[in-house]
């Protein structure tokens, strides 16, 4: 991304420093005005002779590539305790979860939810819990 001044006069040139981003973040952008040769037979200088803006890259919510996988287990019951995991997973995230296995016929619930670690946090926050009830007989 990048950000310039529009509508310069024909003779006026400007140099900029910080007016380009790529990440997420402020950027505090300054143009520097010139004058042409031309223009300075005749003026001493521009004014104003640096203008200054900010260029602001929002973050936005990292998506999983679809080939990230959360597929259920079918199981009898054993009096074991069984999990699922994530697999496929870009480099800089990870799963974790937090299992709550009840041991009784009715209902067992498995939940997860995806952590970003810091190397991904230009990205924003990644979001997603995914809850899985099974019930059984």
């Amino acid at each position: 991304h990048e950000i310039t001044v529009r509508n310069l006069p024909e003779g006026v040139t400007a140099t900029y420093v910080d007016n380009k981003g790529t990440n997420a973040g402020t950027y505090n952008a300054v143009a520097t005005f010139e004058l042409s040769e031309e223009l300075s037979a005749n003026y001493s200088a521009v004014e104003p002779a640096t203008m200054s803006a900010t260029l602001t890259i929002n973050k936005v919510a990292y998506k999983l590539p679809e080939t990230v996988k959360f597929n259920g287990l079918t199981t009898d019951y054993d009096k074991a305790e069984h999990e699922i995991t994530v697999s496929n997973l870009p480099e800089g995230v990870t799963a974790t979860s937090d299992n709550l296995i009840y041991f009784f016929k009715l209902c067992s619930l498995i939940r997860s939810h995806f952590v970003i670690i810091p190397s991904l946090l230009k990205y924003g926050i990644l979001s997603g819990i995914t809850k899985i009830w099974k019930y059984g007989n």
